[in-house]
Formats: C-alpha cells, sequence, structure tokens
C-alpha cells in the first residue's frame, strides 16, 4: 500500500476523537446506558479487529517516513541542513501523541452510535476472522487499483464534458495560460464520508496495511 494512502488512513482516525461525542445519525439515537459512558464491549472489540496494534504501528512508521520525506525536502529547498534521526524523533512523538488505546476508544464510541449491538458482534466476528483481516489488508490496495483506472478515464472524458456543458471554461484557462481541461480532471473525486468520519468503504473505520 502507497505510504500516502496509509498516512491518509491514519488520518482518517483523527475526526473520530473530536466527533465520539457528537450528536448520533440521523433515525438511530445513542442508547441511554450510552451517554456519557465508555464505549460498549462490542465496540471495543470491532474497533481493535479493524484496526489491530500491530497496524495502527504500521500506519504511524508510514506516517512518520512519509512527514520525514516531507520535512527533509522542504528543508534541502530552503538550504537548511536536515536534523539527525529525523524520521526516528518523529516516529517517537507520534507514538507519544496517537495513543493507540485512546484512539480506539475513541472509535468504538464513534461505532456505539451508529449500528446496533448486534450489528457490532456480527461486524467483529467478521472482521476478526483470517477473510476479515484479508479484507482489510488487501481492499486499500484494490481500491486505489481501481481509482488509478478512474482516474485515467476522467483525464479521457472532462474535456469532452466540458466542450459540451461549460466551453467558456475551456476557452478562458486557453487565454490565461494557467491551465487546460485536463487540469481538471487531475484531482479524483472524494468519496462520500463514511459513517465514522472517514474510512474506506469496507467497513466502518479506517484500517491500514503493512508493507
Amino acid at each position: 500500500m502507497r505510504p500516502r494512502l496509509r498516512l491518509l488512513a491514519l488520518l482518517a482516525l483523527l475526526p473520530l476523537a473530536g466527533r465520539a461525542d457528537g450528536p448520533p445519525s440521523p433515525g438511530r439515537a445513542a442508547p441511554k446506558s450510552q451517554v456519557g459512558t465508555g464505549a460498549s464491549p462490542s465496540a471495543r472489540t470491532l474497533s481493535r479487529a479493524l484496526v489491530p496494534p500491530a497496524t495502527w504501528d504500521r500506519l504511524l512508521d508510514r506516517s512518520a517516513e512519509g512527514l520525514s520525506q516531507a520535512v527533509s525536502r522542504s528543508l534541502a529547498q530552503k538550504g537548511s541542513s536536515v536534523p539527525g534521526d529525523l524520521q526516528g524523533n518523529i516516529r517517537r512523538e507520534l507514538g507519544k501523541s496517537m495513543q493507540y488505546e485512546a484512539a480506539m476508544e475513541a472509535q468504538a464510541r464513534a461505532l456505539d452510535k451508529r449500528f446496533t449491538r448486534p450489528e457490532l458482534d456480527t461486524a467483529a466476528r467478521f472482521y476478526g476472522s483470517p477473510l476479515g483481516q484479508k479484507m482489510l489488508e488487501q481492499l486499500p490496495d484494490a481500491q486505489g487499483e481501481v481509482g488509478e483506472q478512474l482516474q485515467a478515464q476522467l483525464a479521457m472524458v472532462v474535456p469532452d464534458i466540458l466542450h459540451r456543458v461549460a466551453p467558456d471554461a475551456l476557452s478562458e484557462a486557453g487565454a490565461e495560460g494557467s491551465g487546460s481541461s485536463d487540469d481538471l480532471a487531475a484531482e479524483p473525486a472524494q468519496p462520500a464520508e463514511p459513517p465514522t468520519g472517514g474510512q474506506p468503504s469496507h467497513g466502518p473505520t479506517a484500517s491500514g496495511k503493512g508493507p
């Protein structure tokens, strides 16, 4: 899985901490027993099945790698020296700031507000199984492969679409020399936000896979 996708998978968990205590989704009120309390055992089990500790560690490793590369490039462009053991230091700081248990608890509380206890138990059994773990491991790469194909398709169809629906956009871009219709297809469309604050469509939370 690409480092960028791993970093996005990790960042997808971050909104959960801020949203875990927010209002439940429409039509599914939080059980009274859950209001102001910790997550249910069922939600905690599912949360850890979706993001096991080893996966969390790999996400932090990849995040530190990507961040250190970006910082190194930025410093090099400014003519500044790169601090020694930059990646290791970033990884240690991430480990201090991004606590696994806190993230899983926030994720579990968010899941509690969106799924019934039987649904949580069913999902936990699946994602805790070998097939469920393989799904979490392989699906991001499969989605990335399809995304690349869709991006290539967009680059081909967007110019024709713009010619039909907004020809002035093409003429203005050409006159200003600021870009072309191909630029408008350069960024893939963002998927709709999943129920728990940003995760791939294969399940209710984010996940990643190892190198």
